[in-house]
């Protein structure tokens, strides 16, 4: 880690071993407790649930989450890829309803699905990366429409207002970073086309992940080197930085953060700061046998950029989402079994 900067040894692992009703002490600043579950393994097995939703979970609620999105409700819709399904969990982390009809290239069923959002309204919005295509359903789960889009490597998706925002996962010269469609499925606006010049010196790279921020406006993650801008300002250079203080970068002129680093996914905490998820190369001072060199943190960054605190949490980090409210989040975690675990940070 850079000098300076507080170092956490604690993981999700034994974050989930103390789940209830203990809270997990970090060692410096920061205490990171889990405070919900969504979808573990029902101890009861397939024949003690009780609805069809439930019963539909062939034996393991989750097995592969790409994505996460919460209702204004409290309920939480996770899309499991490798289910080709969405489960919605109320907000007790009771399975609401199971969402999609499987595997295909049918009205309802997906490919490879990669992200969800949901509408104000409570819309579904559902998009499957190889199919590249838009599948909507109704507040009940019910299949609506569908609708094509003008890209082979659609990434992410948010909605805000009447549009939709749909990130790609690419990188080249003139070939804009995110699509604007509305709920219909016209084609609005294209933002962020890099320049030549762009791509020969890594300035902005692969920027595909984006964010839902406190103030309902898309933000847009421009993971090298390092820095994210809200999607409606889309003419000004991107440039608020995510991590600054990356130890390993390449060297000029490039100088780029995703060197080391991996974006998994980012938000932003009811103090105004960025809460991130990324991969990154250990110090060699940390490495261990029965610690990889590759490993997954957590990281509070302060608007002028810099991480304040940082969480080693192993391995097992797959998705975050910061709740509506700012003082939560959401990370998929695989270790007892997979399954998503709302946090909240507290001070010692």
């Amino acid at each position: 880690m850079n000098a300076g900067m507080p170092r956490f040894s604690l993981t999700l692992g034994a974050c989930l071993a103390l789940m209830a009703p203990q809270a997990v002490t970090a060692q410096v600043s920061t205490r990171l407790v889990p405070i919900q579950r969504f979808g573990w393994e029902d101890p009861a097995g397939p024949d003690g649930r009780a609805t069809p939703a439930q019963r539909r979970l062939d034996g393991g609620m989750l097995s592969q989450v790409v994505d996460l999105a919460e209702g204004a409700d409290g309920s939480l819709y996770v899309l499991d890829r490798g289910g080709f399904k969405v489960v919605a969990f109320d907000a007790k982390g009771n399975v609401k309803r199971v969402i999609g009809h499987g595997e295909g290239e049918g009205p309802g069923e997906w490919v490879a699905p990669t992200s969800l959002t949901l509408s104000d309204a409570g819309e579904l919005f559902v998009l499957d990366q190889k199919q590249s295509r838009v599948t909507v359903f109704d507040t009940t789960g019910k299949l609506s429409r569908t609708f094509p889009i003008a890209s082979t490597y659609g990434y992410q998706i948010r909605a805000r207002g009447t549009r939709l925002y749909i990130s790609q996962f690419i990188f080249k010269a003139d070939a804009p970073i995110v699509l604007v469609y509305d709920f219909k499925g016209t084609l609005v606006e294209r933002l962020f086309p890099p320049s030549a010049e762009d791509v020969s010196f890594g300035r902005t790279g692969n920027t595909y992940r984006m964010a839902t921020m406190r103030d309902g406006r898309i933000a847009v993650a421009n993971p090298n080197p390092g820095t994210w801008a809200y999607l409606d300002d889309a003419r000004r250079p991107l440039g608020r930085v995510l991590v600054e203080k990356n130890v390993v970068r390449q060297p000029a002129p490039d100088r780029g953060w995703m060197a080391s680093a991996a974006l998994r996914g980012f938000g932003e905490w009811h103090d105004g700061r960025a809460l991130i998820l990324y991969d990154r190369v250990k110090p060699e001072a940390m490495n261990t046998p029965e610690r990889p060199r590759w490993n997954i943190f957590l990281g509070l960054v302060g608007q002028a950029g810099g991480a304040a605190d940082v969480i080693d949490v192993g391995e097992v980090g797959r998705n975050l989402l910061v709740s509506r409210d700012g003082r939560s989040f959401y990370l998929t975690v695989a270790e007892p079994s997979y399954q998503v675990v709302r946090f909240r940070l507290a001070a010692p």
